[in-house]
């Protein structure tokens, strides 16, 4: 079980608007996301209209496109506050949910919001 509180996760559906909101709440200028490649390039821009930086990790077919733990431990910097994870993706792959899980606890243990 992840050890999860309201004053430090935020769980969202539905569209790009919330993801921004929390873009919004926690960013400061410089800090990075971690955003799957190929990808839907309209969350780049709003990651930098509000002074955040995307780290591209490229995605390969033999992974079906998604993100490994593996990619993202070793893309993870002191300056990671976010994971864009969409899922299904757009435009391709879909996580399931150990794989979900597995990608929270990494990020539970290596990226320091505050």
């Amino acid at each position: 079980m992840l050890n999860m509180s309201p004053e430090t996760w935020i769980i969202y559906s539905r569209g790009s608007g919330s993801g921004l909101l929390i873009v919004i709440w926690h960013f400061e200028w410089g800090d990075e996301v971690l955003v799957p490649e190929p990808r839907y390039n309209a969350y780049d821009d709003a990651i930098l209209m509000l002074g955040g930086t995307p780290k591209i990790v490229p995605c390969t077919p033999d992974a079906d496109f998604l993100m490994t733990p593996q990619q993202i431990k070793a893309s993870i910097t002191k300056k990671t506050k976010a994971i864009s994870l969409v899922n299904p993706g757009n435009p391709v792959g879909m996580y399931e949910p150990d794989q979900v899980k597995e990608i929270c606890k990494i990020a539970a243990k290596r990226i320091s919001l505050f």
